[in-house]
């Protein structure tokens, strides 16, 4: 009885390990599940040794919306590059995403060093997510006509894409026209969802308002080390320890009194009060 305690993914054994080559740049493949992970029936096996082995690739490009199935490392270590590209299953991927799998390739296919080698792309069983990108990249970096596109896909796979909404999404594409995603206006601050990422790249900042504008229509605020101004003619000047109350000037104090009127300030002994506002008492 095997002790791997991870199941194998529902439909995994439904579908070949991998299509043909697709133009001479791409392949198709399910998901290689590691052989310390998870427990498969040595016929059916399906592990990143065997598309090393077998699959002449230089890249992989991993649609899963999972890391638990395979160490990436076991293929880097080997020279193959490996870019994770989270895709959400049964959801029509959004246009960044398109955009970044879109720029991935390009930008792999424009280095001479790696001509003759492929670009792996698998989801889960390498049919729906991956047969969704790739269609799009015939189709808007290549020119490739829908059903053409739909068409070599499936025959190269040898499954058919079965999920109506991305056939759907598919067919409505232009050839040649790559849609750009829809950025947020200036009027409003963008979700995270859609700013976390630039093309892709997590952009931390992306989502936060621009808080560098000023809020009056008139000048800066001035503020002292521990003080505010509270009105938007002059910035108001202050002691140490103490606040200025009027808009005509700063109040004087001496260290031990507080001045209470607008007149003069109050005189007083060390121990006593001044308790009228015309002279200080003698006692």
């Amino acid at each position: 009885m095997c002790g791997k305690t991870m199941k194998i993914p529902a439909g995994w054994l439904n579908y070949s390990s991998h299509g043909q080559e697709l133009i001479d740049k791409f392949i198709a493949f399910k998901v290689p599940l590691a052989m310390n992970k998870i427990c498969v029936p040595p016929d059916e096996r399906f592990t990143p040794a065997h598309v090393i082995k077998n699959i002449p690739i230089g890249l992989i490009i991993d649609l899963t919306n999972t890391s638990r199935y395979y160490d990436p490392c076991e293929f880097v270590s080997q020279g193959i590059k490996h870019v994770k590209l989270a895709v959400q299953g049964q959801v029509v991927p959004h246009k960044r995403l398109v955009k970044r799998f879109n720029d991935i390739a390009n930008e792999y296919f424009n280095d001479s060093a790696n001509n003759g080698k492929l670009i792996g792309v698998h989801c889960t069983h390498g049919l729906n997510r991956t047969g969704y990108l790739i269609c799009a990249y015939l189709i808007q970096m290549l020119a490739y006509n829908p059903e053409e596109a739909i068409n070599l896909f499936n025959v190269k796979r040898g499954h058919k894409m079965e999920r109506k909404n991305y056939l759907e999404s598919l067919l409505s594409m232009v050839p040649g026209v790559q849609v750009e995603p829809r950025r947020a206006s200036n009027s409003s601050a963008p979700n995270r969802a859609q700013a976390g990422q630039v093309n892709g790249i997590p952009n931390r900042a992306g989502w936060r308002q621009d808080r560098s504008s000023e809020r009056r229509d008139t000048a800066p605020r001035a503020y002292g080390r521990d003080s505010r101004q509270q009105d938007d003619t002059a910035p108001r000047a202050y002691g140490r320890n103490w606040r200025q109350q009027d808009d005509t000037a700063p109040r004087a104090y001496s260290r031990d009194s507080r001045q209470q009127d607008g007149t003069a300030p109050r005189a007083y002994g060390r121990n006593w009060r001044q308790q009228d506002d015309t002279a200080p008492r003698a006692y």
